[in-house]
Parts: structure tokens; sequence; C-alpha cells
């Protein structure tokens, strides 16, 4: 497959037909490191809807040398749609057939406590901490979600992870249902 081809499988990525969209996908796929380098290419196309399906692809395919394309594109793309897609590609891992080589803690940490973010951005990040081995790096951005975050979604997506990467809260907050749940035994 030529360059001109692959491109034009790329703008069929952002096709609404889903059927289009996988058919452009496996041809991509069956180009190797030709099609992935188109993908990517497709990253900087001026269409969000191709950027975004771009990123999909990535989600499922992207392999160690997308990352900074993918990280780029989480922090600097216009559309918020398109960041929040980029931090899923990135974290996700279980989309991939191999799971990307890199410590995404900090960088998740950070973009979830970007205060000036969309909020669905930040609770995709949140997500994605999920998705990460424990680790006491993504504590304190968690513990100022709790402490500064309206949005009750974000709370208790970020509660929900604290609890993955904290043992000490996890406890804490076992500890408080426990007398909660008595508290309201005794009531009745």
């Amino acid at each position: 497959m030529n360059s001109e081809d692959l491109e034009q499988q790329v703008l069929l990525l952002a096709a609404r037909d889903w059927q289009v969209r996988r058919a452009a996908g496996e041809a991509l796929l069956a180009a190797g490191s030709d099609g992935l380098s188109a993908v990517v290419q497709g990253l900087g196309h001026p269409e969000p809807p191709v950027r975004r399906g771009c990123l999909d692809f990535l989600d499922h395919h992207a392999d160690d040398l997308c990352i900074d394309d993918l990280r780029r594109v989480a922090l600097d793309d216009p559309v918020p749609q398109v960041r929040r897609f980029a931090v899923h590609a990135l974290g996700c891992v279980r989309c991939k057939t191999r799971p990307l080589d890199i410590d995404l803690i900090e960088f998740l940490a950070m973009i979830a406590g970007r205060r000036n973010e969309n909020v669905k951005v930040r609770k995709e990040a949140v997500y994605a901490l999920s998705l990460q081995p424990q680790n006491s790096r993504a504590i304190p951005v968690l513990k100022l979600i709790l402490e500064q975050e309206s949005d009750q979604e974000l709370l208790k997506t970020a509660h929900r992870v604290l609890r993955l990467h904290d043992p000490e809260y996890r406890r804490l907050t076992d500890e408080r249902a426990r007398r909660a749940s008595l508290a309201g035994t005794k009531s009745r």
C-alpha cells in the first residue's frame, strides 16, 4: 500500500459506519509499521474526528514508539474529547494485546490534578490510574481531588481509585463504613 492509500485508510478511521472503520483498521494493521506510522501521523490531522479515530486505533494497536505522540495529544490537543481519548489510549491496558512499556503514574496524576483541565479528561486520567499497579505516587493527587473537587463523578472515581493505591485509606474507609452500618443496625 502506498502512502496515499494509507492516508485514505487513516481518514476512514473517522467514518460513521463502524464496518468502514473496522475495514480501514484491518488495512492499516496489514500494512504493518507503515500503517502504524500513518496512524501516528494522523494524530496531527486538522479534523478532530480523524484524530479521534487514530486514537481509537492506537488504543488497541499502539506500541512503545507511539508513547510520546500520545502524550503530546493528551496534553496539547485543542479538543477535550480528543485529549480524553489520548489519555485512554495511553492508560488502558485492557484494550491492548500487550501493554505499553511505560510508567504512567506521574503523567496520569499530573493530568488528573490539572484544575484547568476538562473534567472528563481528568476523570479518564483518574480511571486510568485504577488500571495501573498500586503506587504511592498516585495518592497525593487523589487526596487533593477529594479535598478540592466538586464534580460528584470525579469524587466517586477518585475515592475508588485511592482505595486501590492507598491501603491505609482503604482501611479507614472500610472502618468508617462498618461503624456506619453498625449504627444503622442499632437504630432499627
